[in-house]
This record gives structure tokens, C-alpha cells and sequence, in this order.
């Protein structure tokens, strides 16, 4: 079994299905250890809501990800492959790679963008700016 740690990146709740039933609700900076396939239809729902709150809903579920920087970006921060060479599930295992998934993200949290809005001539501009 392959398996990756889906964490969500956002600051808001997460919540998704899998095959239209089993909700779950992830909490801000919740991390967890899962099969790969589960992590990653995650990442890519997670990865669309963040793109479309930020206006770029165009760049959801591209064809082709690595040709969309943004998304990558995103999707490479909530959905971190584990390492499948040989499985190592023990319970102390899992707790190490949750722990680097959540250090991995307060890193990335850090750097979240700073949104300002500005105002000219009566029209309303956002200037984003890195932390």
C-alpha cells in the first residue's frame, strides 16, 4: 500500500467526499496519513478551493498539473507522498511523518500572502504581497 500524508493547508475547515459518501471534515493544519489515492483526490479538491477563492478558477483540475505552477504549488503542500520503498506502519512511523507534514506546513504558512486593498478613483485594487 502506498500511502502520503494529506494535510490541510488552508484556514478554514475542509470538507470532502470520497465516491460521494464518507464525509470528512479537516480541520486548519490537520495532517493525515492515508492511502495516496485518498490523499491525493484531497489535495486536488482543496487545491481547486483555494484557487477559486483566490480568482483563479481557471486553473482547476488542469489537464496537464505540471504546466499550472500555481496548482502544483498547492497540491505539493497538502498531499506529501510517503515513503513507499519499504511500508513501515508502526505507530511511532506514522507520528514522525505527521509531525515533518506539520512542520512542512507552519513553513508554508509563514510565507501565505499578505492581500491589501487599495483604492483608486473609486475603484478597488488587492495588491498581494509575500510575508
Amino acid at each position: 500500500m502506498t500511502t502520503s500524508i494529506f494535510t490541510n493547508i488552508s484556514d478554514e475547515d475542509f470538507s470532502s467526499k470520497w465516491d460521494g459518501r464518507n464525509s470528512r471534515v479537516f480541520k486548519p493544519g490537520e495532517s493525515m496519513l492515508m492511502e495516496s489515492y485518498l490523499a491525493e483526490h484531497y489535495a486536488k479538491h482543496l487545491t481547486n478551493q483555494i484557487l477559486t477563492e483566490e480568482g483563479n478558477a481557471s486553473m482547476c483540475s488542469p489537464k496537464r498539473p505540471g504546466d499550472v505552477p500555481r496548482y502544483m504549488e498547492i497540491f505539493s503542500q497538502a498531499c506529501i507522498p510517503g515513503d513507499n520503498d519499504e511500508e513501515d506502519d508502526t505507530p511511532e512511523s506514522t507520528s514522525n511523518k505527521v509531525a515533518t507534514a506539520e512542520k512542512k506546513t507552519k513553513k508554508a504558512a509563514a510565507k501565505k500572502e499578505v492581500v491589501e486593498e487599495e483604492e483608486f478613483e473609486g475603484v478597488k485594487k488587492k495588491k498581494v504581497t509575500e510575508k
